[in-house]
């Protein structure tokens, strides 16, 4: 009988809760950081001044490149053979190297715009190149029997995260 791992479930829901933070970190202020600097902009921080067509255009970037890069990475790690398994060295890689580079982009807000694009995209990259073997991490590693206990662990994870935008977003509307 397997017995149910709630560390390795609380594991894949933090990495999970981890992408959800940055996903939604990302959406709210990337537009802003793209569109500082316009003078019907109100918002005074370095910026591009960009329109927000354009600003629209550079934010679809992720999901046009998740429509190419999540199949194939996917189908790499279901093909890769390492000793530390299929999908950890894609995680691994990955996960701090969007940490860095999302970490990059406020930083580089007003420079060198190619060095911001630059940035923008390897957080993109690294995101894609992890959150596709994260996925299916959570059936390699647990039991068909307790993969719904560990699917509510993550799906909690995901919500706790939700709710606390949720009330944010409350409190700022006030």
């Amino acid at each position: 009988m397997y017995r149910f791992n709630y560390r390795r479930a609380a594991l894949l829901g933090l990495a999970t809760l981890g992408i959800n933070v940055l996903w939604g970190i990302y959406n709210s202020q990337l537009p802003i950081l793209l569109q500082a600097g316009r003078p019907d902009f109100a918002v005074d921080v370095p910026g591009y001044a960009f329109s927000p067509t354009m600003a629209g255009f550079i934010m679809t970037l992720d999901n046009v490149l998740a429509l190419f890069i999540h199949p194939y990475i996917g189908a790499r790690s279901d093909h890769t053979r390492t000793r530390l398994g299929r999908r950890l060295p894609y995680i691994l890689v990955g996960a701090p190297l969007a940490c860095l580079a999302f970490v990059a982009i406020p930083h580089l807000a007003g420079g060198p715009l190619p060095l911001f694009i630059g940035a923008i995209l390897l957080t993109l990259l690294a995101l894609d190149l992890f959150h596709a073997p994260l996925t299916a991490l959570m059936p390699d590693l647990t039991p068909s029997a307790q993969r719904s206990q560990v699917n509510g662990v993550i799906n909690l994870m995901g919500r706790v995260r939700r709710s606390a935008g949720l009330s944010c977003r409350r409190a700022a509307l006030r």
